[in-house]
């Protein structure tokens, strides 16, 4: 096993302690005081330049601020000479702000903060120094870091995967997450509470249909046949009142004729009456145009009378001409109108000769408009019954989709029940095997690594035991039992030695001391010793700083 020690420390600004240089050339250290005198400010110190940082390091600065802290270890392993340093720097940018850090050495060369972690990461992880550094220090951690620290370094990585190998655990879903589970479970059975009310209420929607449709739909079709075999005789018997109205329509037209014919007649005649008056008035006018002008009713005699009788018996002549025309066409509008009489007098005994029935046509009609109303009154109900019965047939089909997906949430929550036991199981398994591991690698210690609550969930914690008793209630001399035994597993572990703090050492006996294999920094308080002390053991001699 490598072991490390220290063969001369320097500390200075450093809180309110004096400035200090010894070289224990390996030897024990031993720094008394009373309380307040300064014995875990140094035991901080050296703690700082291992593993601390800016932070840790703001802690130590003195009171006043006029100084800062810095901390030098010439460390070695009997091969190996190290001489590491670390001291707070301030600095001041171009706003005049005020800020401090860490400068690290090692052999008296500036390095930086990661190259100087670096040379202890060799050894063990970061973590870990203080554990070895400082006696029953790892006590003092949260448990979550405890338990980290515990299963990182003493609990195989891959423990989950090779327990899902084997054959108990074969049908066990991965990851075996029980929470995600129950999360599951819940809502498959919040889902499956839900199925019945919903088939409840699509049963309650299904109506029973007491009519046949394929009766109805043989009815609707004989009444088709019937409407279409009496819309068949409706045409014959419209044709036939057709033919029947041929002869009045014509009939109607000729009369419409022969009235117009008529009115035309009289009209003529009216004109003819009145253009002979005219006639006769030109005649009586011509003879008396010698003497009076019919104009003017002035006498007028010579040329100018031979001109009004010019005149006159020019328009006589042209109303000769339209009076012979008017009744010339009188006279054919005469045999036109005796024409016509003898036509209508012809349709007339011919529609008078008629005798047919058109009541046929009005109950042929009447019963096409029943049959009308009946095949809709079918048709209605056809389709109401069709809806109905999709309707049913779609509440059925929802119906049987809901008892399927109950069926199959009930083989899911089967599976999630399993499962949940599986996996208790499963964890029952896990803690058996990490405590195991780790309380394996102990003498006297025990850890409780898991805890079960009353829900049946188990969490994860971390609590040191001797006996069974939990490491708060465990006596000084047990503490120091059970802190050893820590030390030396770890120590074992990583087949390393560091010098080792020891505080609160006036509670243990210097035999029990003696156990320990490290170079032992031991911190003890004297009471009234207002000044701390320094004492040291090395090859030449005692020394005291």
């Amino acid at each position: 096993m490598k072991k490390f020690v220290i063969e001369g420390i320097a500390v200075g600004n450093v809180a309110k302690l004096p400035s200090i240089h010894i070289e224990p050339k390996g030897g024990n250290i031993i720094v008394t005081g009373q309380n307040g005198a300064g014995k875990t400010t140094f035991a901080k110190a050296l703690l700082w330049l291992i593993m601390g940082g800016t932070t840790d390091g703001e802690k130590l600065i003195p009171l006043d601020g006029n100084y800062l802290p810095y901390v030098e270890v010439e460390l070695t392993d009997g091969t190996l000479h190290s001489v590491l340093r670390k001291e707070m720097i301030q600095k001041t940018d171009s706003r005049g702000k005020i800020s401090r850090t860490t400068d690290c050495f090692m052999g008296g060369l500036p390095v930086t903060q990661k190259a100087f972690q670096e040379f202890f990461g060799t050894y063990v992880p970061q973590e870990i120094f203080q554990v070895l550094m400082s006696l029953g220090s790892f006590f003092k951690l949260k448990p979550d870091v405890q338990r980290k620290i515990l299963t990182d370094n003493f609990v195989a990585p891959n423990v989950d995967e090779e327990l899902l190998k084997s054959a108990e655990f074969e049908k066990l879903w991965t990851p075996p997450d029980l929470m995600k589970i129950k999360a599951l479970k819940k809502k498959l059975e919040g889902e499956s509470a839900k199925i019945p009310a919903m088939i409840e209420a699509l049963t309650s929607q299904i109506v029973e249909v007491t009519d046949d449709r394929s009766m109805l739909e043989t009815e609707l079709a004989a009444l088709k046949k019937e409407f279409n075999e009496v819309t068949k005789s409706l045409a014959m018997s419209r044709e036939k009142i057709k033919q029947f109205e041929l002869p009045r329509e014509e009939l109607r037209k000729k009369n419409y004729e022969f009235s117009t014919l008529n009115n035309e007649y009289k009209a003529g005649k009216a004109k003819l009456e009145s253009d002979k008056a005219r006639l006769e008035k030109l005649r009586k006018d011509w003879v008396n145009a010698a003497e009076v002008c019919p104009t003017c009713e002035q006498r007028i005699t010579g040329a100018h009378a031979d001109k009004v009788r010019e005149k006159i018996k020019a328009e006589g002549d042209e109303l000769s001409k339209q009076i012979k025309d008017t009744e010339t066409k009188l006279a054919e509008m005469r045999a036109q109108g005796r024409a016509l009489k003898k036509e209508i007098e012809k349709l007339t005994a011919e529609v008078e000769s008629q005798n047919y029935d058109t009541s046929e046509v009005d109950g042929v009609t009447k019963r096409l408009n029943e049959l009308q109303d009946e095949m809709s009154a079918r048709r209605d109900r056809v389709r109401d019954i069709t809806s109905q019965l999709n309707r049913n047939a779609a509440n059925q089909k929802r119906i049987d989709e809901l008892m399927a997906h109950e069926k199959d949430l009930g083989r899911q929550l089967t599976e999630c029940e399993f499962q949940i036991d599986l996996i208790g199981k499963f964890i029952s398994r896990k803690m058996e095997l990490v405590t195991e591991s780790i309380n394996s690698q102990f003498k006297v210690l025990q850890f409780r690594m898991f805890e079960k609550l009353k829900s049946g969930e188990v969490q994860n914690i971390c609590e040191a035991t001797l006996n069974g008793v939990p490491y708060t209630q465990l006596s000084k001399g047990e503490k120091f039992k059970v802190a050893l035994d820590l030390l030396n597993t770890f120590q074992n572990h990583f087949d390393v030695m560091f010098p080792l703090i020891i505080d609160d050492a006036e509670s243990y006996t210097s035999n029990s001391l003696i156990e320990i294999p490290n170079q032992k920094i031991i911190l003890k308080a004297v009471e009234g010793q207002v000044e701390l002390h320094i004492d040291y053991a090395q090859a030449e001699g005692r020394k005291v700083a």
